[in-house]
């Protein structure tokens, strides 16, 4: 997986490549934790943890939702591991200088806010033609907002089958089973939010 941060200066464009592995590494390391804690604490196998470290495989979206728990950190830190400083500027999101994390399965998602430790974290999510999300059950308590901007978007949850067209949303409790994927073929792209309990 590779995580990209693309600005436009002038007439220069500078891409900014960084692997997700060695940050949650450096950021487990950071914590004090051992490969054998974090496994613990995510229900991942240490083996698993360890090729995503060195970047032998690439984590699911909810992977590294698990490892963010576990590390107590925002999801979004691994989009970007460096620290901003509160400036007004960075309360804004360029649309040429966004977060991007790009599936192997068709699904790519760009984080439109600031990485910063806010209680919102919100997503452009892009879908390929086939593309799904697999299945998705998170531990943390919180709520998660979709809005399709384009395309059809086919949801599971809870078991129950639904077809989203533009304009449709939902909002679930973040610990519903659910899945998401693309049947038709054409594109699917929806804003996808998440606000966690234990941010609040």
């Amino acid at each position: 997986m590779t995580i990209t941060t693309t600005e436009k200066t002038n007439t220069n464009q500078h891409t900014d490549n960084l692997l997700v592995g060695q940050q949650i590494r450096h950021l487990r390391k950071k914590a004090g934790l051992t490969l054998q804690e974090v496994a613990t604490a995510t229900g991942m196998s240490v083996g698993l943890l360890s090729q995503i470290e060195r970047n032998f495989t690439d984590p699911s979206m909810r992977s590294l939702r698990l490892l963010a728990t576990a590390l107590d950190i925002p999801i979004a830190r691994f989009f970007d591991e460096q620290e901003q400083i509160a400036q007004p500027e960075n309360y804004i999101v360029r649309h040429n200088s966004r977060r991007r994390v790009t599936l192997k399965n068709g699904l790519s998602k760009h984080l439109i806010v600031p990485n910063e430790n806010g209680l919102i974290e919100t997503y452009l999510v892009h879908l390929l033609p086939d593309a799904n999300s697999g299945d998705i059950k998170y531990i943390a308590k919180g709520e998660k907002f979709c809005y399709v901007l384009k395309g059809e978007l086919h949801v599971t949850l809870n078991g129950n089958h639904f077809t989203l067209v533009e304009g449709d949303s939902f909002r679930i409790p973040t610990d519903l089973p659910h899945a998401f994927s693309n049947i038709s073929n054409q594109p699917c792209e929806f804003i996808w939010s998440i606000v966690l309990l234990n941010k609040l």
